[in-house]
């Protein structure tokens, strides 16, 4: 701690100042006097400090005590929220949909508990009721054929057999060939619907049902039914009158073409010699060697030109005939 006169220093006091004081600083209880009043001065400003940096650090947590408390107090809303809204709603989903479920299966059970009663009445087979006879032991019982005793140790019930009309059961082969038949008559149909879009297109639909209907009520196949109700032979004798009509059209169209060719080809060979292809034949030459067999006195110079003309006459007639004209 400092001393009186080091603080006096501090202050600005001069030596002169601190001469004339030298009477007050050279006595101790006057500077103890002062020295310690000092001191409790900045003892005491160092323990406010303190306080002061404790109150700072405490209204600091509180705030975040503060803070802490509004966010719990939004999460505990938020739950409420939550729980109203989403969690309550849901739970009395739950116990209605329960409620529900319970009255179908209610339902259910009574629904099945009559038809069970009307296969009964139906196959002519009998299932005992829910009766002592009717339990677990009975069940062991049957298989040995004992008796189960009555509740109350009285006397034995007997076990009651189910007695089941098996006449009315079908056979794995009787499953069988009806699976088969059925097999059978989805690929007839299938094929007969094939040849109805073949015949008439999509333009013009079938009600299968109906056909089958009056092929039940008629005892006749499906098929003759079809080909009665749509006529199907006229129009199988329409297609084919068709095609055969566009057979000969086709044909009697290339034939007229290959005529015109062939009388073109011929006008124009027959007028203009240039334009005839080479090929095998009789010549000029041969037709005047045959000219002098027949005319043995007629000259080389005599008749040539008919008979190139009689040449080219035949060449022509050749030609069309090769064509299909003549």
């Amino acid at each position: 701690m400092a001393t009186l006169l080091e603080i006096l220093k501090a202050q600005g006091a001069t030596e002169a100042d601190l001469e004339q004081m030298k009477p007050f600083l050279t006595n101790a209880k006057f500077t103890g006097a002062i020295e310690a009043e000092i001191q409790a001065k900045a003892e005491a400003e160092r323990k406010y400090a303190e306080a002061n940096g404790k109150l700072t650090e405490f209204e600091s947590q509180r705030n975040q005590f503060e803070v802490k408390a509004t966010e719990a107090e939004k999460k505990v809303s938020d739950y409420d929220d939550w729980y109203n809204n989403k969690i309550t709603p849901a739970l009395a989903k739950i116990q209605q949909e329960t409620v529900s479920k319970q009255a179908a299966a209610a339902a259910e059970t009574a629904r099945y508990k009559a038809a069970l009663e009307a296969a009964q009445t139906q196959y002519g087979f009998e299932i005992p009721l829910e009766t002592p006879a009717n339990t677990p032991a009975a069940a062991a019982a049957a298989a040995t054929g004992a008796s189960v005793p009555a509740p109350g140790g009285n006397a034995p019930v007997p076990v009651q057999q189910p007695t089941i009309d098996t006449s009315k059961f079908a056979s794995v082969d009787d499953l069988n060939s009806r699976t088969e038949m059925f097999g059978q008559a989805l690929a007839a149909t299938n094929d007969l619907l094939m040849e109805h879009v073949s015949l008439f297109g999509t333009n013009k639909p079938v009600n299968f049902e109906q056909l089958r209907t009056k092929a039940v009520a008629e005892r006749k196949p499906l098929r003759e039914i079809w080909e009665r109700e749509l006529h199907v032979p006229e129009r199988k004798q329409e297609i084919a009158a068709k095609a055969q009509a566009e057979v000969e059209t086709k044909r009697k169209a290339e034939l007229d073409a290959a005529r015109q060719e062939g009388i073109e080809l011929g006008m124009s060979r027959s007028i203009n010699p240039n334009t005839r292809a080479g090929e095998s034949g009789p010549s000029n030459y041969s037709v005047i060697s045959q000219a002098r067999t027949r005319d043995a006195v007629s000259p080389p110079w005599v008749g040539n030109a008919d008979l190139r003309q009689q040449g080219r006459i035949e060449k022509v007639i050749s030609h069309l005939a090769k064509a299909g004209v003549a």
